[in-house]
C-alpha cells in the first residue's frame, strides 16, 4: 500500500472514529454531530489530498497518526465551518478555537493511549504542541479558503 493511501479513510472508519470521539468525551463543535459519516470521511480525505491547497495539513495529520480522532475533528472544522457559521467564518477567534480544541483533544488522546512512564507519551505531547503551533502560524490561509 502506498503511503498516500494510508491517510484515506472510509465512511465506516469515520463512523468508528466518531464513536471513539463520543466515548472519549473529546471536544467538538456543536454542529459536528450533524455531519454524516460520508461527509466526515470526505473532509478528512480532502485534507490529505496532495492536490489540495490545504495539503500542509496532510503532513500534520501524518505526523499525528496516533490522534486520528483529533485530526478528524479539525478537518471537519476546516472543511465545514462555513456551512454552520457563514457570518463569522473569517473571524480569527474561530480559527484559534479550532486549533486549541485540536491540541486539547490530541493531548487527551495521548493521555488515554499511553502510560505516564512511556517515552512515546512525551514525544506525542511535543508533537501535539509543535503541530498546534504550526497550525496557528500557517493554517489561517487554509481556514479561509
Amino acid at each position: 500500500m502506498r503511503s498516500k493511501e494510508k491517510l484515506i479513510i472510509s465512511p465506516a472508519e469515520a463512523h468508528f472514529l466518531r464513536d471513539n470521539i463520543k466515548n472519549l468525551g473529546l471536544q467538538t463543535p456543536d454542529w459536528f454531530e450533524r455531519l454524516s459519516c460520508e461527509e466526515l470521511a470526505s473532509g478528512y480525505n480532502w485534507m490529505c489530498d496532495g492536490r489540495n491547497r490545504k495539503s500542509p495539513l496532510r503532513v500534520l495529520i501524518r505526523y499525528l497518526g496516533f490522534a486520528k480522532e483529533a485530526a478528524l475533528i479539525v478537518a471537519a472544522e476546516y472543511e465545514f465551518s462555513y456551512r454552520f457559521k457563514p457570518v463569522d467564518y473569517y473571524v480569527l477567534e474561530n480559527f484559534q478555537a479550532a486549533n486549541r480544541r485540536f491540541g486539547e483533544n490530541a493531548n487527551a488522546l495521548t493521555k488515554a493511549r499511553s502510560h505516564w512512564y512511556s517515552p512515546a507519551r512525551y514525544y506525542y505531547f511535543f508533537a501535539v504542541w509543535y503541530t498546534e503551533n504550526i497550525m496557528n502560524e500557517m493554517g489561517y490561509d487554509a481556514w479561509i479558503t
